[in-house]
């Protein structure tokens, strides 16, 4: 939105490409339902980012006080993530992300198998660089998501390049242990 003393200018773009302008004067009639239905779409995701938050016990980082620059982490082909901070006064003060969809993005299905990817994925490696959910899966009736950590770890030459491969025993109970079997027997 831009404005001056007697003019407004509501400008929409998707990935950069404008695809909706609304010009109007403060005076005009209907300027107020105007400026009202340009908003209201976004300002009803964030209610639904704000009742997942409440779910998932989180609260969006804030950057007028908590000295970072955006809460916003990333956005793929399986929703946005967000940097959240846990609203737990025994947690850690780490930053975690909360990567989330909303129900009518139709994405919901492949945010649930991510997530049991990274479940998996968490349970058998051991890779330090690995981000793992710290959180169940939540649905509220707007959205879906998780929290993850670490976010914002540094990353080092020695982390990269460290070898911490695990025994065959130690995957093989991972394995195991992920399926509900038994120990394996060597």
């Amino acid at each position: 939105m831009l404005f001056s003393k007697r003019e407004f200018w509501l400008y929409e773009q998707l990935r950069g490409v404008p695809y909706s302008f609304i010009r109007g004067r403060w005076n005009e009639a209907g300027s107020l339902p105007a400026i009202r239905s340009f908003f209201e779409e976004t300002l009803g995701y964030f209610r639904h980012i704000d009742h997942l938050c409440h779910a998932l016990n989180v609260r969006v980082l804030d950057p007028r006080t908590d000295d970072e620059e955006s809460g916003f982490l990333g956005q793929g082909g399986v929703g946005r993530v967000i940097r959240v901070w846990s609203n737990d006064d025994s947690a850690r003060r780490d930053a975690l992300a909360m990567k989330f969809v909303q129900k009518a993005d139709g994405n919901m299905r492949d945010l649930r198998a991510e997530y049991r990817r990274l479940q998996e994925h968490a349970a058998t490696c051991r890779c330090s660089l690995l981000v793992v959910p710290t959180s169940d899966f939540v649905e509220t009736s707007e959205a879906c998501g998780f929290v993850m950590s670490p976010v914002g770890a540094t990353c080092t030459r020695e982390l990269v390049f460290e070898r911490k491969t695990p025994s065959l025993t130690e995957v093989l109970m991972a394995l195991n242990a992920l399926h509900g079997h038994s120990p394996p027997i060597l």
